[in-house]
């Protein structure tokens, strides 16, 4: 293990890696900020379940699937380590003796019972290493097919080969997986150490996070998150035998995500859900180049044992708050501040990204000083947790596969409708980001939202949208909109997604060019 020479501490560099039913009295309340549908676990991909293990044993009517084992928990398995040990089988035994002239098929056989690669997070490291399994099982491939041929009625080479058939399908199934190779991590602990956080006064232990050549002190908790919590950390540099807080502070937000729920897709309180970190992960890093002022950076991955670590730069308070705590804001304001959020998400959508999940919630402020000393507000887009990367149609960047429907994803009250019913078709991910973006303009401009779900059943989405009567009921709660503002919102707000505006659209509306 390598480790600084400082006798203080030790640096770790071998780790792996409200009802909608009344028309006259809207309102917001802090309960509807992160109203978010859990999908059932049945809505869920079946690569993405937890599998388990079975063994072969013999039959004299052939193959009989023994009993379910419990597969090895990956987060338990040692650092750098690469195979588990060989279970215990029961039932059928490879390795039992026919005939005596046919040879012993070896210790070292690759097979699920030995090494079960979808027990383990798929990332970098993870993959190189089940890369290098795949010329081994080729030609165990080989020999047990050149077994069965020579021992035609051995049982024994035909379930090896099966075995290894099995084994070969389960890799290329692992290897498969789109994120798989892009999320880069480096290897980090978690533990006290001693921070000089004045240099008047001497130094303290305090919660960090480090690696190598990176410090982080623990400020404070940010809030929870569906596979661990959010944290404050202020940066730090070494010198000497501790740690010396920057000056100015430096803060930074890191996400932690728990290995075991992030492989079992469970969330703290247990249910299942769709958000997948790895390619959460994997598409900000992707976005990082060339980047976005409006779309959040991730700055660097970091994993230890147990955890996967997301480091962000520290923002502001999210767009919900800052409206909730004005109740709401003016067109002139609002347009200032869309037309930041409108261009972060034409920026994923050039990349091939369909975010699923806009919300005021998920954007944060920024502010900047500008050279006249005034102060500049820009939204920053986060949360990539439902995203999805889109298939293009043949060469056109701009026209996109639809998304496969797995199930309600995001927040009710800025779900499109295609997203919010159960229909089996795909739906257009431009055109559902279009529709939130909508959403959370209304929102803006009102301080509250225009229904509660995108559904016939609720009386506002109704008369609203099914009825065409937005421009008139807003009128009679005495918003004051211009007309060209009504006709953006009653674009973006388009039943018949086909016939909805796109990103393009917006940034083109006569509203928009007014902050042009």
């Amino acid at each position: 293990m390598m480790t600084t020479t400082s006798n203080v501490f030790k640096v770790r560099t071998d780790l792996p890696e409200n009802s909608a039913a009344d028309l006259t009295e809207p309102c917001i309340t802090p309960a509807n900020k992160s109203r978010r549908l859990t999908p059932a676990a049945e809505d869920i991909s079946p690569r993405c379940q937890p599998r388990k293990m079975v063994a072969v044993e013999d039959s004299m009517d052939g193959f009989k699937v023994a009993p379910q084992k419990q597969m090895i928990n990956a987060s338990r398995m040692p650092a750098g380590s690469l195979l588990f040990p060989t279970p215990q089988k029961k039932g059928f035994d490879l390795q039992a003796v026919e005939s005596p002239l046919e040879p012993s098929l070896g210790a070292n056989r690759l097979s699920l019972a030995t090494f079960d690669p979808r027990t383990l997070l798929p990332t970098r490291a993870n993959l190189d290493k089940v890369k290098t399994l795949l010329p081994m099982l080729k030609t165990q491939l080989k020999e047990d097919d050149a077994r069965v041929i020579k021992y035609m009625d051995s049982r024994r080479a035909r379930y090896a080969l099966r075995e290894s058939l099995e084994y070969m399908q389960v890799l290329t199934q692992y290897l498969s997986q789109e994120y798989l190779g892009t999320v880069s991590t480096e290897p980090a602990a978690k533990g006290p150490l001693l921070v000089t956080p004045n240099p008047l006064l001497p130094p303290q232990s305090l919660e960090c996070l480090y690696t190598s050549n990176a410090f982080y002190v623990r400020v404070k908790a940010l809030r929870d998150s569906i596979y661990g919590c959010v944290e404050m950390y202020q940066v730090a540099t070494l010198s000497g035998r501790s740690l010396v807080l920057t000056n100015p502070p430096q803060y930074v937000a890191i996400k932690a995500f728990e290995k075991e729920r992030v492989l079992q897709r469970r969330s703290r309180t247990g249910h299942s859900v769709q958000e997948d970190p790895l390619r959460e992960l994997s598409i900000q890093q992707s976005l990082n180049t060339p980047g976005h002022k409006n779309v959040i950076q991730l700055m660097s991955v970091m994993e230890t044992d147990s955890t996967l670590y997301a480091v962000y730069p520290f923002l502001g308070k999210d767009m919900f708050d800052y409206i909730a705590d004005k109740k709401r804001v003016n067109e002139d304001e609002a347009r200032q501040l869309f037309v930041g959020m409108v261009e972060a998400v034409r920026y994923i959508h050039l990349c091939g990204i369909a975010h699923r999940d806009i919300s005021l919630e998920n954007f944060l402020i920024r502010e900047e000083v500008l050279p006249n000393g005034q102060v500049k507000l820009e939204p920053v887009l986060i949360d990539f947790g439902l995203c999805y990367r889109m298939d293009a149609v043949f060469v056109s960047q701009e026209q996109w596969k639809p998304i496969p429907h797995t199930g309600a994803v995001g927040k009710e009250f800025y779900m499109a409708p295609e997203v919010f019913t159960q229909a089996s078709r795909g739906y257009d991910g431009i055109k559902v980001d279009v529709w939130s973006l909508g959403i959370s303009l209304a929102i803006m401009l009102t301080g509250f939202p225009l229904w509660a779900a995108p559904s016939p059943a609720d009386e506002r989405f109704n008369v609203l949208i099914l009825q065409q009567r937005l421009p008139e009921v807003l009128k009679e709660w005495k918003f004051d909109f211009s007309s060209t503002l009504m006709a953006l919102l009653e674009g973006m707000l388009e039943l018949d997604s086909a016939s909805r505006i796109d990103v393009v659209d917006v940034l083109r509306s006569e509203w928009l060019k007014v902050a042009n």
